[in-house]
């Protein structure tokens, strides 16, 4: 047999049948053959039965095999099975975090008049309110609090980096943008309060998925993207009933989402426009998706910085 036929046996043998292998090339200084393992990994586009669509999310590389020249595989240069998915699912949940990134950030403004996205930045609503207040705040004021105690300077550190607030020695007053905020919504605060939030979340979501956010905020931020996801690579609508949703939720996130509470934030989502329903079906919004698609633009998608490197 060839090279590339035994490889290629030893590959479908060894790694199952989503993991294909690239050409090996034999590399002169170590004498070895080297084939990049790689993957055509479907993603379904699923309307029910009769509308099944599939898109291939091709993901590269997910590790490499290592032959000798007479070619035996030398196992400790090879990437194993076990590595193997392991590298796959961190991709596919690059993908989704990316999705979710841009979801988030082209439906910000919507998203930011959420009752869950108030109650998960409470703490900063209530800096907001004291810097119009008062016009300055320390860090000290939040001290006495021991529920905000801990991530006291995440708030204001984050809200500093977008310019919400300006330090100045030991207290933090409006920023360039604050000031920017406060004119343009003619001193409104439920107006000047929401346009934070959404400049939060359009400029910092990956941030605040893993330091702020709360279980009810991330909750239902997952159900808008698993509307999303599909359709970022159908690149138009995809309408799905409850049933399908909630086990793409569970098939996407590894959680389970009972058909009552997707329920409870489909409708959330509906009513600030961020989703739309007809009859049993679900799906974006066109406004949205666009906003999605142009937002690709600025963001470096996961193929241009994953790597995994050669063995030699």
């Amino acid at each position: 047999m060839s090279v590339d036929d035994v490889i290629t046996r030893y590959i479908i043998e060894n790694y199952g049948n989503l993991v294909l292998n690239e050409s090996p090339e034999f590399d002169e200084s170590a004498q070895v053959w080297i084939s990049m393992l790689t993957s055509d990994y479907p993603i379904v586009i699923d309307e029910g039965i009769d509308d099944r669509r599939f898109h291939f999310l091709k993901a590269r590389p997910l590790g490499y095999v290592v032959f000798s020249e007479d070619l035996k595989v030398i196992e400790e240069m090879s990437t194993s099975d076990e590595k193997v998915a392991d590298n796959l699912t961190r991709y596919l949940d690059m993908w989704r975090s990316y999705a979710e990134r841009l979801v988030v950030s082209a439906s910000a403004r919507n998203l930011a008049n959420l009752v869950d996205v108030s109650n998960a930045f409470n703490p900063i609503y209530e800096i907001i309110s004291y810097v119009l207040d008062n016009r300055t705040i320390s860090k000290d004021d939040f001290l006495n609090d021991s529920r905000k105690k801990a991530k006291s300077p995440q708030y204001f550190e984050l809200l500093r980096e977008i310019e919400i607030l300006r330090k100045e020695n030991s207290h933090y007053t409006s920023g360039n943008l604050l000031a920017s905020i406060i004119e343009s919504a003619k001193n409104d605060f439920n107006t000047i309060i929401n346009s934070v939030y959404a400049e939060i979340l359009q400029k910092r979501y990956p941030y605040i998925r893993h330091v702020i956010s709360t279980s009810s905020l991330n909750r239902v931020i997952k159900v808008e993207n698993i509307v999303y996801y599909p359709e970022f690579y159908a690149r138009g609508p995809v309408k799905r009933d409850r049933k399908t949703l909630v086990r793409e939720f569970s098939l996407e996130y590894n959680d389970i989402l009972t058909e009552p509470t997707l329920s409870g934030y489909l409708r959330k989502l509906e009513s600030i426009g961020v989703i739309k329903r007809k009859g049993d079906l679900y799906s974006g919004v066109d406004s949205i998706r666009r906003k999605m698609f142009d937002l690709q633009k600025e963001y470096n998608p996961p193929d241009e910085t994953w790597n995994i490197p050669a063995p030699v």
